[in-house]
C-alpha cells in the first residue's frame, strides 16, 4: 500500500494503522453487546439463551462467504490477467 502512495508514506501508514485499530475496537464493542445481551436475557428469563452460539455461527457464515467471494474474485482477476498477458 505504501508503494502506491510514495508521495505520502507516513500518512498511508498512519491510516492503515488507524483502520486496523478501528476494526479491532468495533469487534470488541460488538462482542460486548452480544455478551451483554446474553447476560441480560439470562437474568430476565432465568434461562440460558444461546446468543453467543448464534453470534459465532453468524460470524462464521460471514467469514466463509467473504473468503469464497474473495477467492472467486482473485481467480477471476488472475484469469483476466492471464488472458491479457497471454493474448488468448
Amino acid at each position: 500500500m505504501v508503494s502506491e502512495a510514495s508521495d505520502v508514506p507516513n500518512l498511508v501508514s498512519s491510516m492503515n494503522i488507524a483502520a486496523f485499530n478501528f476494526g479491532n475496537a468495533t469487534g470488541a464493542a460488538l462482542g460486548g453487546v452480544v455478551i451483554h445481551q446474553e447476560l441480560a436475557t439470562q437474568r430476565r428469563t432465568g434461562r440460558h439463551h444461546h446468543c453467543l452460539s448464534w453470534a459465532g455461527l453468524v460470524w462464521f457464515g460471514l467469514v466463509w462467504f467473504g473468503l469464497v467471494w474473495f477467492g472467486t474474485y482473485v481467480s477471476e482477476a488472475q484469469e483476466v490477467r492471464g488472458r491479457s498477458v497471454g493474448g488468448g
